[in-house]
């Protein structure tokens, strides 16, 4: 049996990253006595994660969901704790899983970070095709319950740049998904109102040709299926109303407000 020292850990624990159940098992002992070892001797116990992660690299065990994926309800589910978790947050634990998600992409390796960013950039060219999480979200929302929905159409009433995120063929509505940017001055006041003069030349060309307006301002930070929820149930009751009632051209621009 090996001098289980300080030297030891650090080879076999941190250098050559094993588990404590690999020590143990190596050892002929028991794992509670290497883990008692470590704690004594000054060493950070790996979390569940780290040892998860490292156990599913070196092919000991398979990834939890890998070949699976959750039912409907348990994503729903899940999407809703982690909507309520954010949304119930004061300021200071957000802004500490704002820095625990900058510190872990920091920890991770060039390679491991390209891929990450250029991910990141595929979903944003993808999202400019197919449109957001949100979007997405609320046109198969509004598909189910009945409705016939464009997304991201372009070249409308022979404005070639004019690209609506979701459009209503059937009873002429218009659906703006408005982020930040749009109603706020996050990159500064002029900005602000460049986005502002495009978004009222937009609703007045849709307005002349005899269509309806509903622009969505966004206010939340992360898109659950409890959001998408909401923003149908906002939006919902203005359709139902322009089926059987058609607004007048000064009434066919609505803002409307998703916290």
């Amino acid at each position: 049996m090996s001098v289980r020292d300080k030297e030891f850990y650090q080879k076999h624990y941190i250098e050559e990253d094993k588990s404590i159940n690999q020590i143990a098992e190596e050892e002929k002992t028991y794992a509670n006595k290497i883990r008692r070892e470590l704690k004594k001797l000054g060493f950070t116990l790996k979390s569940r994660s780290e040892v998860q992660k490292q156990s599913i690299k070196e092919g000991r065990r398979k990834p939890p969901m890998k070949g699976r994926r959750h039912s409907f309800s348990t994503r729903e589910k899940i999407s809703q704790q982690n909507h309520d978790s954010w949304k119930n947050a004061d300021e200071d634990k957000k802004e500490k899983r704002r820095q625990n998600g900058r510190d872990a992409f920091k920890k991770r390796d060039k390679e491991d970070k390209a891929a990450f960013v250029e991910k990141g950039r595929k979903a944003l060219l993808e999202t400019t095709k197919t449109g957001s999480k949100l979007e997405q979200g609320l046109a198969d929302g509004l598909i189910l319950e009945g409705y016939h929905v464009n997304v991201h159409r372009k070249n409308f009433f022979g404005e070639r740049e004019l690209e609506i995120d979701l459009f209503l063929p059937k009873i002429k509505v218009a659906i703006e998904i408005d982020g930040p940017s749009h109603y706020s001055e996050i990159y500064g006041e002029e900005a602000l109102g460049k986005v502002q003069d495009r978004d009222d030349r937009k609703n007045s060309i849709l307005v002349q040709n005899g269509c309806v307006v509903i622009r969505l301002r966004n206010h939340v930070r992360n898109t659950t299926l409890s959001v998408v929820k909401d923003a149908t149930a906002l939006i919902l009751p203005y359709l139902k109303k322009f089926e059987n009632e058609f607004p007048p051209p000064s009434k066919r621009v609505i803002y409307l407000d998703l916290k």
